[in-house]
């Protein structure tokens, strides 16, 4: 009986304090603007460090769509909650859009950066990505 009296009230404790998971913390991060207009990245070179969180804000300032295509920059990071997902390696950013990424650079190297949309990258929409130790 006292070990049925025991659970019982240990039930009861349990059930009265239930513990909910917190949400995972957003890191701080600077905010690194990008504009992205007809057939420009400004800048179209970024200098990031590895370890430091960012928080891309890509600005379409055109008419016409256009992506921030860099692959290899993507996967040599950590993306994190709370913005837009690559998808491919790119963020689709539409006409008069801003779309935000929030990141971890993690592997030093310098990665291409383009946009893929039709000819694009060859009239000069294109440019680099440095992550530094």
């Amino acid at each position: 009986m006292r070990i049925f009296a025991c659970v019982s009230v240990l039930a009861a404790l349990s059930a009265s304090h239930t513990v909910r998971a917190q949400p995972a913390a957003v890191p701080a991060a600077a905010t690194v603007t990008v504009v992205l207009s007809n057939f420009d990245f400004s800048p179209d070179h970024l200098r990031l460090s590895a370890g430091v969180p960012v928080r891309l804000r890509l600005v379409n300032e055109s008419g016409g769509g256009h992506d921030f295509s860099a692959p290899g920059f993507f996967a040599a990071s950590n993306v994190l909650p709370g913005g837009a997902a690559p998808s491919g390696g790119a963020v689709a950013v539409g006409s008069h859009r801003t779309e935000e990424v929030l990141l971890v650079p993690r592997t030093p190297g310098t990665y291409r950066l383009e946009c893929t949309h039709f000819l694009h990258s060859v009239f000069g929409m294109h440019g680099t990505i440095d992550i530094v130790p």
